[in-house]
C-alpha cells in the first residue's frame, strides 16, 4: 500500500515538474512589415489557443513593433519548418 502511494505522488510530482516550464516554439508570421519568426514558451496543451492570441498582436522586433497579420506556421524549436521561405529565414534569424 505504501509502495502505491508513493508511486502516485512520485508520478504526481513527476508530471507537475514537466508541465513547469512549457515547450519552445517558433511560428513563422506574416506581419505588417513582412514575414519574421518569433519565439515562444507555451504548454503543449494550450498550443493551439496561445497560436490564435497572436492574430492582431503586437510584436517587437529590432526595427520597431509589428502587428501580427497571420501566424503561418508554428513548430517546436527543435524541428525545422514545413515552408521553404519560413527554412530560409529561420537560419537568418538571430536566437
Amino acid at each position: 500500500m505504501k509502495t502505491c502511494i508513493i508511486t502516485i505522488v512520485l508520478l504526481l510530482a513527476f508530471n507537475l515538474h514537466a508541465e513547469e516550464g512549457g515547450t519552445d516554439y517558433k511560428c513563422y508570421l506574416k506581419t505588417s512589415m513582412g514575414h519574421e519568426i518569433g519565439f515562444y514558451r507555451w504548454y503543449e496543451k494550450q498550443y493551439v489557443q496561445e497560436m490564435a492570441k497572436l492574430i492582431a498582436s503586437k510584436m517587437q522586433t529590432a526595427t520597431g513593433d509589428v502587428y501580427i497579420k497571420d501566424v503561418l506556421e508554428c513548430t517546436p524549436l527543435a524541428q525545422d519548418f514545413s515552408r521553404p521561405e519560413a527554412i530560409l529565414l529561420d537560419k537568418k534569424t538571430v536566437r
